[in-house]
């Protein structure tokens, strides 16, 4: 009896530590996508004016000047975090919390989202996707089991209907040719988009203010899991309107679906429009927002002749109480490492020839005044079965820092990732090294490997 329970605890701790080691073959498809999108998208020329929304309803020019537009750079495309969203996948299914995070684009009305959650302890993903004229709804469990994936005309209709919901959330959308407006009162527009055949609309509602509170449309079906889809109102809800960086943008969404039984709120959060890409011309009248997309570039090293090295400005992170959470801001910390000629990068996480992964840099941490410690002190997590194998002190650079190794059971063996943190003035740099056993050429390596750091903040 206590061989079958201590067989079962060492299978639920071996699926439990899989379930938390970094990576994520779906995060990587969306970050792939993003890329590709971002990289091929036309940058915009010129700023908001008048003459461009002269032609639109008058609602919706009342828009464009309360929230502060008129002035400003026009976007390619606009991207939007959520954090913490109570979220259903259908009616009668219980509500989780997910992260979220979609990218819209301009040029064509193409969208992404990807979704971020957990179902029973189980990691859940999710990933939408409107590209081409193609939409797709991909559920993913444990980070390797598809729950669905929807595609066909239903999905494409229903893609292109909520990138028109959303066309108002990055305006230059709206005044593209693929957008028709119809002017119906002082508080309302119709709009109808029309791409690769197919047309959409729905009814824009606004307050005498000037702000949107929400879309309505009956061309979207409700999707289940099971493949199957019905035919149902459904609506946008955006309210809590707040000036950030001289535009009033909504930080409340709703996602409503109108059954004859009742209303779902199956998306029920807080969201930032975190960055629009812009061009760089300079406005006098209001300040450009642009966004620097992290940047990971593998160069040939300049120091270790057969070395790469990568040249890196990546988004912030911040301290928290179970690990780490992302800055929603566009401050960047740049940094080069240099690693083996053989390995290769795929976003933060490089591998070796046998394309087995080797090492990992987190996001940068932005510390606050007496967290210093507390980041270079890692401590093992005992619920994933790590155990502390050497905690040190070192010096890179005339920067303070740590080098812990611990010990991780896996499936196919033991893990023992070395972890090195270093701390320039308020930043804390992460880097993970693995190893399948602790030896003195491994260690020379990953030595060798962090004494290249050098930081460009």
């Amino acid at each position: 009896m206590f061989i079958l329970i201590g067989i079962l605890l060492t299978i639920l701790g071996i699926i439990t530590i899989f379930f938390n080691l970094p990576g994520s073959k779906t995060k990587a498809e969306f970050d792939e996508m993003a890329k590709n999108l971002i990289a091929t998208t036309d940058h915009e020329e010129g700023v908001f004016q008048e003459e461009d929304i002269a032609g639109l309803p008058m609602p919706v020019q009342k828009y464009f000047r309360y929230c502060g537009y008129i002035g400003t750079p026009k976007m390619s495309y606009t991207k939007v975090v959520y954090k913490d969203v109570d979220f259903s996948l259908n009616k009668d299914k219980p509500m989780i919390k997910i992260d979220y995070i979609q990218y819209n684009f301009v040029n064509k009305p193409e969208r992404i989202a990807y979704i971020d959650s957990s179902m029973y302890s189980i990691p859940f993903e999710g990933l939408d996707s409107y590209i081409d004229g193609s939409g797709s709804m991909k559920g993913v469990i444990a980070k390797l089991f598809t729950l669905f994936h929807q595609t066909g005309e239903v999905m494409d209709k229903s893609s292109l209907v909520t990138f028109l919901s959303e066309s108002l959330l990055g305006p230059n959308a709206a005044l593209q040719d693929y957008i028709i407006w119809e002017e119906i009162d002082d508080l309302h527009a119709k709009a109808t988009i029309t791409y690769y055949g197919i047309s959409t609309s729905g009814i824009f509602s606004f307050n005498e203010k000037g702000e949107m509170l929400y879309f309505t449309t009956d061309d979207r079906e409700a999707a289940s899991t099971d493949g199957t889809s019905e035919k149902v109102k459904w609506s946008v809800v955006c309210n809590e309107y707040r000036e950030i960086n001289g535009i009033k943008k909504p930080t409340v969404f709703q996602a409503i679906w109108h059954y004859d039984d009742g209303d779902l709120v199956y998306f029920d959060g807080k969201g930032t429009i975190t960055a629009y890409q812009q061009n760089k011309q300079s406005v006098t009248s209001k300040p450009a927002v642009t966004e620097q997309t992290d940047k990971f570039e593998v160069l040939e090293s300049d120091k270790i002749p057969g070395w790469k090295k990568l040249q890196a400005r990546g988004s912030l992170s911040e301290l928290a109480e179970n690990g780490s959470h992302p800055i929603n801001d566009n401050s960047k910390f740049g940094f080069s490492i240099h690693f083996p000629g053989n390995w290769t990068l795929n976003s933060s996480v490089l591998y070796d020839a046998n394309n087995k992964k080797v090492a990992e840099i987190p996001p940068v941490i932005l510390l606050k005044s007496g967290q210093e410690l507390e980041f270079l002190d890692y401590q093992p997590a005992i619920d994933f079965s790590e155990e502390l194998i050497s905690k040190e002190e070192i010096e890179i650079n005339s920067c303070q820092g740590s080098k812990t190794i611990i010990k991780i059971p896996t499936e196919s063996g033991i893990w023992y990732p070395h972890i090195y943190r270093l701390i320039a003035e308020n930043y804390g740099f992460t880097i993970h090294l693995y190893s399948e056993e602790i030896n003195k050429e491994d260690q020379a390596l990953f030595d060798r490997i962090i004494n290249t750091i050098n930081f460009e903040q």
